[in-house]
């Protein structure tokens, strides 16, 4: 009688056909493996928009995660469980070191991410799938013999993995994600979004100084003048720029205007309410006088008169709807509104064209090459605006940057300093001018009704016919002569923006000391207070300004 041979048994451990993996496991991995990939391939036009770099990683890892889901399904192989292993702790590595000390490449180099629910999410599954097939590589046979929890293992996590997959893509973190902002920064499309991403792309910081962006904040003036477009938006004319630029415009107050309370605390002083008073005049007087006393304000005293201008809504004077500004230093005491310039062409044209301007204006030193050069004196000095010298055959309608009708100096001798330019253009009617520098920041005023004797101005525009009479002069009437100044000789830089109506470093002090302190505003009282330091893309525009006793180097 034959013997009957008994099958042998098979070791949990041995291979099967299938490579030795059982159908649930290799399933269960492959749901994660693939919900992985889905949220890296969701999250590819997040970080190509910022970086090409991390577009593609992510896109690279979607794939990988992939092609693993696919060939745990198809062909199962002891190598494609030790590349999911190896990689999947690598994409974790990654991930960790971005959320502690920030990668060194891409948009977002040396930024350190915020941990968000889909980042939390796409970690666990990698660090499931690494688990999983880790435990394949040491047990292959591993629920081969359990065929109901096979099969309990290879439905329930897909399922599992498809509904928190999608949840995860349809949550606002995928959305929103961030690279480094906290979660209180604004969100993706609002006003304050379009803002700061106005503010990290334009290119015209160095146009003014340091001090400009922070006296805007401080006094609530707009700086980005750009429409946005959301709820909050500023009312936008035509050609697509906010032209309201007061205090409360809608997106000024809502992203740049301060928030600092009253550094006087609401108690004031005499000095304050003797700049309170000036402001609004029509008085060029007026003017002068507000500016000749600024330069004795306390630094309390000084903030707390921008304060005082955000307050009343006088910061970012508005123009008219002709555009016309009349009074005072050309209708604007405090910082003016900018609009920003985020056209790198735009910005090398306006930088090419200052230079010029600069040069012409250095090419004058002092008033008596002013005199030599076919100019003559027309106003004496002003604090705020300086003395005017014009040179009449250039006064006509046609904007010349290389060809200022006017030169301004720091006081009434032929030894005085150039402190800027004015250019004077002829123009009937009310509307402003359209010529000028490029850019929408230059603006032109008029000042109308000045009491002239011959070429000076003996006079400002509130002098009454039979005053101006009594001084032998005569009462203007012309409304076509429009003038806008341009801060451009260096240590003369104005703190209320390169085109601003008046400045505060032409103070009185200035003048007393004209033709001995060696140019450069370096005889006015009130440049200590002052970073006339090109800005840069950090001088934010909420940023709060620095003690002027800082900015005096004390």
């Amino acid at each position: 009688m034959a013997a009957t041979v008994a099958p042998e048994s098979t070791p949990d451990d041995a291979p099967g056909d299938d490579g030795g993996y059982a159908i649930g496991p290799r399933v269960a991995l492959a749901a994660l493996s693939a919900g992985a990939g889905v949220i890296h391939f969701a999250m590819v036009p997040t970080h190509a928009a910022d970086s090409v770099v991390e577009g593609v990683g992510f896109a690279v890892a979607g794939w990988f995660q992939l092609l693993v889901a696919a060939a745990l399904i198809v062909k199962p192989d002891r190598r494609w469980l030790q590349a999911t292993v190896a990689a999947n702790l690598a994409f974790i590595g990654v991930w960790a070191w971005s959320r502690t000390v920030g990668l060194p490449i891409g948009a977002h180099a040396g930024t350190v991410e915020q941990v968000d629910t889909i980042d939390l999410l796409t970690v666990v599954l990698e660090g499931l799938l690494i688990v999983g097939a880790a435990a394949l590589l040491v047990r292959p046979n591993l629920a081969r013999n359990a065929s109901a929890g096979a099969l309990v293992i290879g439905s329930i996590v897909p399922v599992a993995v498809l509904l928190l997959t999608t949840m995860a893509i349809a949550s606002p973190s995928a959305s929103q994600h961030s690279h480094g902002e906290t979660a209180s920064g604004p969100a993706p499309g609002s006003a304050a979004a379009q803002l700061a991403a106005i503010d990290a792309t334009r290119c015209d910081k160095a146009v003014n100084p340091v001090s400009y962006w922070n006296e805007a904040s401080v006094a609530g003036v707009d700086t980005v003048g750009i429409a946005v477009t959301d709820s909050s938006s500023a009312t936008t004319a035509s050609d697509g720029h906010d032209h309201s630029h007061g205090a409360a415009d809608a997106a000024g107050s809502a992203t740049t205007t301060t928030t600092l309370p009253d550094p006087l605390q609401g108690r004031g002083s005499p000095l304050l309410d003797k700049l309170v008073s000036k402001m609004g005049s029509d008085s060029e007087v007026d003017a002068g006088i507000l500016v000749a006393e600024l330069a004795n304000a306390t630094p309390q005293e000084y903030d707390a008169f921008l304060y005082q201008l955000r307050k009343s809504g006088a910061a970012g004077h508005s123009h008219s709807a002709s555009g016309d500004d009349t009074g005072g230093h050309g209708g604007h005491i405090g910082p003016n509104p900018w609009v920003a310039m985020t056209d790198p062409a735009q910005c090398a044209q306006l930088d090419k064209e200052l230079r010029t301007a600069r040069d012409v204006a250095l090419s004058m030193p002092t008033a008596a090459d002013a005199k030599a050069a076919g100019y003559t004196q027309v106003t004496p000095y002003v604090p705020g605006i300086a003395a005017h010298w014009m040179k009449f055959p250039y006064v006509d309608g046609t904007f010349e940057v290389d060809k200022p009708e006017m030169v301004l100096y720091d006081g009434n001798g032929l030894d005085a300093h150039v402190v800027g330019l004015s250019y004077y253009i002829v123009q009937p009617g009310d509307a402003e001018p359209t010529q000028g520098f490029t850019g929408d920041n230059d603006h032109y005023h008029r000042h109308i009704g000045l009491c002239t004797k011959g070429a000076m101005v003996i006079g400002d525009s509130t002098t009454t016919e039979a005053e101006c009479a009594a001084l032998g002069g005569k009462k203007g009437t012309n409304r076509g002569g429009w003038m806008s100044h341009a801060w451009v000789v260096p240590g003369c830089e104005s703190p209320w923006g390169m085109f601003s109506g008046a400045t505060p470093v032409l103070d009185k002090q200035l003048a007393e000391r004209s033709g001995t302190d060696g140019g450069s505003c370096n005889g006015s009282a009130a440049k200590a207070r002052y970073d006339l330091r090109p800005g840069t893309t950090s001088s934010a525009t909420t940023t709060p300004p620095p003690a002027p006793e800082a900015a005096a180097g004390k």
